[in-house]
């Protein structure tokens, strides 16, 4: 079977998972290695669908010569025999530890702990919970506010309050933190790496 590239473009419910796991098989049955293959989705429920749909349609071809001729149909290919179907059957399931089918934070995970070292992160990270995420800022706005001076965060709160004063700075900064953090976290590296402090006392 000739392997093509396929961009598809659909919105819910018009049969993505059916597309998917059509395309799965094809690759499979040209000899692609289900290592070198990815199939991702954004929860663990679709990701299921997609591989119980992959297993199931496989089997329906290996029982039936008309389920066979049905899914050859579906794969654009000449007529494929259930023995084949049923060999790639018998090949997935013996491989299942070098399969691909996982939500995108699942293989992102993945990809950390495999290279762990190279990324300088250490092998025993973990996604911080969002009661982690609150208390690191909470820590890190204490931090912040326990190295400035009285005029220093007078100047600040005028600064993120476009020149007006609020009793309360810690709830200002929260508010700022909350409506920047996402823009942040997709700068260059240069930013994460810039003296903010420095930065602000031109501003200020």
């Amino acid at each position: 079977m000739t392997v093509k590239n396929i961009l598809l473009r659909a919105s819910a419910g018009t049969g993505k998972t059916f597309q998917l796991s059509n395309r799965y098989i094809h690759l499979i049955l040209d000899g692609t290695s289900p290592d070198k293959l990815l199939a991702s989705t954004f929860t663990r429920k679709a990701a299921g669908e997609i591989l119980d749909r992959i297993f199931k349609r496989l089997a329906a071809a290996t029982a039936s010569e008309t389920e066979a001729k049905e899914l050859s149909r579906h794969l654009e290919a000449d007529s494929i025999s259930p023995q084949r179907f049923g060999e790639a059957l018998i090949f997935l399931s013996c491989n299942l530890h070098r399969i691909n089918v996982s939500t995108l934070d699942s293989y992102f995970a993945k990809l950390l702990t495999n290279h762990a070292y190279e990324l300088s992160i250490g092998a025993d990270w973990s996604i911080a919970s969002s009661g982690e995420q609150a208390e690191q800022k909470q820590r890190a706005v204490t931090e912040l506010l326990g190295e400035l001076s009285v005029t220093e965060a007078a100047r600040l709160m005028r600064f993120i309050n476009n020149g007006k004063s609020n009793r309360s700075i810690l709830w200002s900064l929260n508010k700022t933190i909350d409506s920047l953090i996402s823009p942040f976290y997709q700068w260059p590296e240069s930013a994460w790496n810039s003296d903010l402090r420095s930065e602000s006392d031109t501003k200020l």
